[in-house]
Order: structure tokens, then C-alpha cells, then sequence
């Protein structure tokens, strides 16, 4: 797991670095995406959130369902019981592939890092906190379709089973 959120991690660098060593007029395109994710039926809540952005072909993509207890969050009590919730996310980095070379087609692999953790709910007073900790690997991939500097992606993964949202081109 240490040697995936290393690669994760490099490729994050490199893809900063390297934006800033090349001039804006040579980079491809930059976008921002927003969308819904729907998660594994075992993770509740099901459905959350999706965000991406992608600068030349490097793609980054974090997915959450957002899952709390009700009240504050705390430290765990010998009062607090399982509440059959679990709170999921996901973080993942690809690789934009021009299936179309005008560039209005795209489709992304990409590998990821993803988590759960089961939610715990107070019985004597209005709190909760997380416990049970889990670290998966995320393997998954979408496709971006555009018109102009609006798209549409769609994708499935092993945590998010599915997600689809808007994109938006800022440089074409």
C-alpha cells in the first residue's frame, strides 16, 4: 500500500512540475470536472460526491459519499454502538487517452487509493466517531466526451461502482 500512495504521490509532483516548465500555449488542455458518485451497496450512505481536474493527460480524481453520525463528532465510549453506516472515499490519478485526435473523446485508466471506515453512534448523548479503518486499492476508468469546452463523463470503478458529471475545458 506504502508503494502505491508513493506512486500516487510522484505523479502528483510530476504533473506539477512539470505544468510549470512548459509555456500555456503548448499545454493541451486543462478541465475541471464535477459530478455523483455511487458507491459499493456495503457503504452508506450510497451516493457522494465526484471531483477531478486534469492538466495535459494527467487526470486526478477524489470521490466521497460523505457518510457521518448524527450530533458531534468524539472520541469513542464504551457507550457509542455500531450504527450501519460507513463512511467511503476514493483518490485516483490516471492518464487521458485522445482516442479521437480532435480531441473530443477521451478515455481515462486510472489507479487509486481508497478508504472506509465504519461509523459509530453515541447512545447516551448526541455523538459519534469513526472506527475500523480500511485502506483498498481503487483500480477504474471513465470517459469524457466534449463539444466544444463542455463535456460529459462517465466511469465505474471498484469502489465507486459508477460516477457521471460535467466537465469543463478552461484551455482547449
Amino acid at each position: 500500500m506504502k508503494r502505491i500512495l508513493f506512486l500516487m504521490s510522484m505523479m502528483l509532483v510530476l504533473t506539477l512540475t512539470s505544468f510549470g516548465q512548459r509555456k500555456v500555449r503548448d499545454i493541451e488542455q486543462i478541465d475541471i470536472s464535477f459530478g455523483v458518485a455511487v458507491f459499493e451497496p456495503q457503504f452508506s450512505p450510497k451516493v457522494g460526491f465526484n471531483g477531478s481536474g486534469s492538466i495535459g493527460h494527467y487526470y486526478f480524481d477524489i470521490s466521497d459519499n460523505l457518510g457521518l453520525g448524527n450530533g458531534n463528532k468524539s472520541n469513542f465510549t464504551s457507550s457509542m454502538i455500531y450504527s450501519n453506516k460507513m463512511s467511503a472515499g476514493v483518490i485516483n490519478v490516471g492518464y487521458n487517452i485522445n482516442i479521437l485526435s480532435s480531441k473530443i473523446l477521451f478515455v481515462t485508466p486510472m489507479i487509486g487509493y481508497g478508504y472506509s471506515r465504519e461509523i459509530y453512534q453515541s447512545t447516551s448523548y448526541v455523538g459519534y466517531c469513526y472506527r475500523n479503518f480500511h485502506s483498498y486499492i481503487n483500480f477504474a476508468v471513465i470517459t469524457k466526451v466534449y463539444i466544444k469546452r463542455i463535456g460529459v463523463y462517465v466511469g465505474t470503478g471498484i469502489i465507486d461502482r459508477f460516477k457521471f458529471g460535467l466537465s469543463y475545458r478552461i484551455i482547449i
